[in-house]
């Protein structure tokens, strides 16, 4: 009784429970309110009470709760004595060998866009008197990395570095290959994090270096970094190592320190405008006034105009409010991601950091508003800073080369779209930061796939589409396309010998249409087979990956909202695996395409039955109870995703992944933003990826939302294949008990 009484007076998921549950928290626990209440924590409490859900908010703040509620040496080591030799086991096999998207170093040819990709850069990879004071004699970053242990199953650490090994910057060697390497793969310049502590400065000694070496021909800027200097790492926020001392002097003193740098002939500008950056503006007293010093003195002393810049790592600053040009994405903070913590299986029992998904990222970036101010997008290639906090880091899982080059693409399309000139740029977090999981370099497991990733991103032109225009082809992105007629067809060709075969059936369509034809990038495809007979199609080019269903997918979220009533997808269905799969084809075409009265047919179905969502020939309409291969997990996993319960649900799917289809229906498919990276490497697999998955889920969407699968033929009742000639049965999991779990 008192708990319903609770609820009702603090209902879930409202900032009234989330605000009294804190206060209780702290009023348990005193002696966090001094630590948890920094001005950096409420500043980022403020920002995420604005973006995220209470819920997700509470999550969060029960985590910082455990975080610093737990015992002093509390950590990985303890698990050895509680987990004993499973653990040690984990420790020894992780990370063994190269991982499956391994790449060797390799010679692009990099795609001439416009675009310049900055990526930030680390200067602690060379001892200084103060970290050895602080940390201990000898340290550098890669004394954190040392620290880096798995804390849950999968968790990649430690991180080992590759070609590079683990350097010391104060090698000129190692800077020059450093360059050498970023100009191989696309990358235009670093952006220098910067020490600046009231007229004293630390870790400058690269970037001295790195300007004086004639050899060195390579764009760079600065960042400057205006924050204390604490013990973060070892939980210690309030014991502050050295501060910042901000004043109208320092402002005078720190410009004409940096002068040189802006005046260097690799300094990078805007124009003619040599582009500084400021980490937290929001920490400088009066940052307008700052803003008006610097550029007052540059104008003064031979620099001339300034481009400032601010980075968006807690605090997002409209620029213009305090006198500077621009903002920068700093991607993943203050990124709204889901904790999945819950999710992962600890192998330390003390573990108390967060996880989050990377892929959840991407699609925070594909959903980017752009703001009424000027804003450079960011982006990273991974987060994981348990290595700094042992234990209690915060680690993005899922990250791969194949998701990394997904957002860039997304990233160069937006730029390329938003952006002149000089203004294309794209700020990456970052070249270096091994402690933070947030590095380019090549490391043992994945090589130089992220570097690789990287430089094809911009040439991909993330959903663009090709069309023929005045006898040229022409890139049309999302935003370019239109509707001409009522009725879309998607085609995937992956074997264009089939091509043939499925314009014949399109040809003898009596009403319009509108074709977009997916084509994977390693397919040789003369686009004049598509353009010569049908002059008003698209073609889509594309990773070779997730079949059929990754690229139809994409298609239908580019013409969503253009007002289609009927849609055809057809695919040219090989499946070498069978004897019979020409048959299997054939049947699938000519009875969805062979004839105008098929086309008819559909049209009228859809008409008359509001509650038609998909059209299947007739015999293909398969129940989930049987045919559900090495599926189980996979479709699970989709239907949590979708919001759908998967107990005792029996429905129907249409094999083959060919059909007619209300696009109106197919709404939640395309909500749920399933990104490419998401689909298996091309293996040549015959069941059991996630694009099999999709498959089936497709028929259980249509039943959670109302929708029918009917057969094509228009005959009533709806009657199941049990005995499909052309897959072999098994059961569902309501069917047997061992189908694998998630």
């Amino acid at each position: 009784m008192a708990a319903r009484f609770i609820d009702r007076l603090f209902p879930l998921n409202t900032r009234r429970r989330l605000f009294v549950r804190a206060i209780k928290r702290l009023a348990a626990n005193p002696s966090l309110i001094f630590r948890l209440f920094s001005r950096a924590s409420w500043n980022k409490f403020i920002y995420f009470n604005g973006v995220l859900e209470p819920a997700e908010i509470e999550k969060r703040l029960d985590r910082k709760f455990a975080e610093y509620s737990r015992a002093e040496g509390s950590g990985p080591g303890a698990a050895a004595g509680r987990e004993g030799a499973e653990y040690l086991d984990y420790i020894f096999n992780v990370n063994s060998g190269k991982g499956a998207d391994y790449r060797d170093i390799s010679a692009l040819v990099l795609p001439d866009t416009g675009i310049r990709q900055i990526a930030f850069y680390l200067p602690q990879y060379h001892p200084i008197p103060e970290n050895d004071a602080w940390w201990g004699r000898g340290f550098t970053e890669w004394s954190n990395v040392a620290r880096g242990v798995p804390q849950f199953a999968g968790h990649y650490q430690p991180r080992v570095p590759g070609e590079l090994g683990f350097y010391d910057l104060r090698v000129p060697e190692i800077r020059r290959r450093q360059v050498e390497l970023a100009k191989q793969y696309g990358i235009y310049g670093f952006c220098f994090h910067y020490y600046w502590f009231g007229g004293k400065t630390l870790l400058d000694m690269p970037l001295e270096k790195f300007t004086a070496d004639s050899s060195i021909d390579f764009p760079f800027c600065i960042n400057w970094a205006n924050e204390n200097w604490n013990r973060t790492w070892d939980g210690l926020e309030n014991d502050v190592l050295i501060r910042q001392k901000h004043s109208p002097q320092d402002d005078i003193d720190f410009i004409t320190r940096i002068s040189k740098y802006l005046a260097h002939r690799n300094y990078i500008k805007i124009g003619s405008r040599p582009l500084l950056s400021v980490y937290r503006p929001a920490l400088l007293p009066d940052a307008k006034a700052t803003a008006k010093r610097w550029r007052d003195w540059c104008r003064a002393n031979g620099i001339g105009e300034i481009y400032i810049a601010a980075t968006h790592a807690f605090e997002h600053i409209n620029p213009g409010s305090i006198g500077f040009d621009a903002a920068i994405e700093f991607a993943p903070n203050t990124f709204p991601l889901k904790d999945i913590t819950s999710e992962v299986k600890p192998v330390n029992p003390g573990y108390s950091g967060q996880v989050f998904d990377y892929r959840n990222a991407v699609r925070c970036a594909m959903d980017y508003k752009k703001p009424a101010y000027k804003k450079f997008r960011g982006i990273c290639p991974g987060w994981d800073n348990d290595a700094r906090k042992p234990g209690r880091g915060i680690t993005l899982v899922n990250s791969s080369p194949a998701a990394y080059g997904e957002w860039m693409e997304t990233l160069c399309a937006f730029t390329d779209a938003n952006f002149e000139n000089d203004e294309k740029l794209i700020f990456i977090n970052s070249w270096n930061e091994w402690a933070e999981g947030a590095y380019l370099e090549p490391d043992k497991k994945s090589g130089y796939a992220y570097l690789e990733a990287g430089a094809k991103a911009p040439g991909k032109a993330k959903g663009m589409m090709i069309r023929k225009e005045g006898g040229e082809y022409k890139q049309t992105a999302k935003n370019g396309l239109t509707r001409k007629n009522y009725t879309v067809v998607m085609v995937h060709v992956y074997y264009p010998s089939m091509w043939d075969e499925i314009r014949r059936c399109l040809e003898k369509f009596e009403d319009g249409f509108d074709l977009y034809v997916s084509v994977p990038e390693s397919v040789e495809f003369d686009y004049e087979r598509v353009f010569g007979v049908f002059k008003d199609a698209c073609v889509y080019r594309h990773e070779n990956r997730g079949r059929d269903m990754a690229p139809f997918i994409r298609i239908l979220s580019c013409v969503e909202g253009l007002g289609y009533r009927y849609g055809l997808k057809l695919h040219t269905k090989k499946s070498a695996h069978r004897k019979d799969g020409h048959k299997w084809r054939r049947e699938l075409y000519y009875s969805l395409a062979g004839s105008p009265e098929a086309e008819k047919k559909a049209k009228e179905m859809f008409d008359t039955d509001g509650k038609t969502g998909m059209l299947v020939p007739e015999g293909h309409i398969l129940p989930s109870t049987f045919y559900w291969g090495k599926n189980a997990a996979a479709v699970k996993r989709l239907a949590q995703r979708a919001g759908y319960s998967l107990k005792d649900e029996v429905f129907n799917f249409a094999a083959g992944s060919m059909f007619w289809f209300r696009p109106d229906a197919f709404r939640p498919l395309t909500d749920m933003k399933i990104l490419n990276c998401e689909f298996e490497n091309e293996e040549g697999q015959v069941d059991g990826t996630l694009a099999h998955a999709l498959e089936r889920f497709l028929g259980l969407m249509m039943t959670k939302t109302g929708y029918d699968i009917l057969p094509i033929s228009g005959k009533t009742g709806i009657k199941t294949n049990t005995a499909y000639q052309f897959a072999d049965a098994s059961p569902g999991p309501h069917e047997k008990s061992d189908v694998p779990e998630e």
